[in-house]
């Protein structure tokens, strides 16, 4: 586990990014996280939200790092800073400013001069800005994070970026996370469950503490369903890695909140993952707030026991009902905890049929059901059950304030009379889009002249590269449109038949929009 302090902790973590919320929301949004039990609070940062042109920084309004990171520590919490600086996060480019593309020579996330003079300059200027934060100076930050979701495969780039992360002098642990990891870096894992991962995590990470940077619920797309992950399931998941070893795990989201202005990635819609256990308002998402604080408050009371107990693995004896008879199998454990007479004890239910199963534990029949943990205390009570979410009839009730409402809008920063880029620019071909409007708007018309010889059906093909929308106008009259919103770079091959009824010159126009660069 992490030490802070010369004490060892258990690190219950959720992820709240503070451009996807506003600062009067932050209190209260951290205020019920430590309510319901974490005591550590995880975000990126943002490099295309804090420099979006070079040597312009902006840290007001919802932007204001300081100020969150200060509410956090006065809140009592610890923090993971996740610099990156690539972040992902289904945030536009990944959170990288697209200016970064207009360097020349670059290469992005690999071993290339230009790149990591960029990231080596950005990751300096944020460990400087946050350097009052760190733990070693009294701050919260007790963990930070360089690149993330590294699969490139560039050996020397990762070997460079523990060495970029050491020299930096934060004090604090740096993770790398999902991927490839420097030596000098703890490799932790991202999934929806990493109990395989925490199988073969000793073997591969010796001495390294189990960590889960990211609990996976699911991210909103524009064109899907609603996703809302089972809290029974994220239950199940949470209390088999922490039996397993784990000694920090961290909701992504914890609260989901707001793609403003044009935050988002391809695709991806305006509230980014209403289905955290935080809704995208602030609100509390039931049961899962009230089922999964409670395992956290228990988790807590015990993380001595947790930390500093002698652990017993163990099959547990289930019912057969085929064969009439108690039986063994892999996929009943039991994790017992004990500490100078005290025992917490996990019984674990991995198989996913049949519904439930009977179990022997020390002479006690326990029912476990599929994919289930039933935890017992010393006197082999059971005091919580993944599976048992809780029964709410009381509905929440809000006060709207009215005079704090007010409807806002997002306007294009550039138009034609203020931002020369978008003046006509004439080409012999068309150009790519992100180079014409260094993505300060999502729209880019391309006009031309088609001269006709012969009139009838006059057959046309555009093609896209990634996630966006194309309408084709003829001579002002719209023909057609097409979309692929999908965030996994999505094409458009669109095939059209005009009917040109006249020859002559004729005015084609296709209005490009983007839905975000992924």
């Amino acid at each position: 586990s992490i030490a802070v302090n010369g004490s060892r902790v258990l690190l219950f973590s959720g992820c709240i990014h503070y451009p996807r919320s506003t600062p009067a929301m932050w209190p209260d949004l951290l205020a019920k996280a430590r309510d319901n039990g974490l005591n550590t609070i995880q975000t990126y940062v943002f490099w295309n939200v804090h420099e979006p042109l070079e040597g312009e920084y902006d840290f007001t309004e919802r932007k204001n790092l300081s100020h969150f990171l200060e509410l956090a520590r006065d809140a009592g919490f610890y923090v993971t800073l996740r610099i990156g600086p690539f972040v992902q996060a289904e945030c536009d480019f990944g959170g990288l400013p697209v200016w970064l593309n207009w360097i020349r020579g670059i290469d992005f996330r690999v071993y290339n001069e230009p790149w990591m003079m960029a990231m080596s300059k950005w990751m300096k200027y944020i460990v400087n800005y946050v350097e009052p934060y760190l733990a070693k100076n009294g701050g919260p930050i007790i963990l930070a994070q360089v690149e993330n979701e590294y699969h490139i495969g560039d050996t020397k780039y990762v070997a460079w970026c523990g060495e970029l992360a050491e020299s930096l002098n934060t004090g604090t642990p740096w993770v790398m996370c999902n991927g490839a990891s420097a030596n000098n870096t703890i490799n932790t894992c991202n999934g929806c469950d990493c109990s395989e991962y925490a199988d073969n995590h000793a073997k591969k990470f010796s001495g390294q503490p189990l960590m889960w940077t990211e609990l996976w619920q699911k991210h909103e797309n524009w064109g899907n369903a609603q996703f809302e992950r089972d809290p029974r399931d994220i239950a199940y998941v949470v209390a088999q890695w922490i039996a397993k070893g784990g000694s920090h795990f961290n909701y992504y989201m914890w609260h989901g909140g707001n793609n403003y202005e044009r935050f988002a990635a391809a695709g991806i819609t305006q509230f980014y993952q209403d289905n955290a256990v935080l809704h995208s308002d602030g609100t509390r998402n039931e049961p899962k707030f009230t089922h999964l604080g409670t395992l956290h408050h228990l988790l807590g009371d015990n993380s001595y026991l947790l930390l500093h107990g002698n652990v017993t693995v163990s099959p547990l004896s289930y019912w057969d009902g085929t064969e009439n008879r108690w039986d063994k199998a892999p996929d009943q454990l039991a994790y017992e905890f004990k500490l100078k007479g005290k025992s917490l004890s996990f019984l674990v239910n991995s198989a996913a049929t049949p519904a439930f199963v009977s179990v022997m534990y020390h002479g006690k029949n326990v029912t476990l059901h599929n994919h289930s943990v039933v935890i017992l205390d010393s006197s082999l009570t059971p005091i919580y059950d993944t599976y048992e979410t809780p029964v709410l009839f009381s509905s929440q009730a809000y006060d709207v304030r009215g005079d704090a409402l007010a409807w806002m809008a997002w306007h294009d920063a550039c138009n034609a009379s203020t931002c020369p880029l978008l003046q006509q620019i004439r080409s012999s071909s068309p150009l790519e889009q992100i180079k014409v409007t260094k993505d300060v708007t999502e729209y880019l018309w391309y006009r031309t002249n088609v001269t006709v010889h012969k009139t009838g059906a006059l057959k046309l093909t555009i093609g896209t590269i990634t996630s966006n929308h194309i309408i084709v106008y003829l001579d002002g009259k719209l023909q057609d449109q097409f979309s692929n919103d999908s965030p996994s770079y999505g094409k458009i091959k669109a095939f059209l038949t005009l009917n040109v009824s006249s020859e002559g010159i004729h005015q084609l126009d296709v209005l490009s929009v983007s839905v975000g660069i992924q």
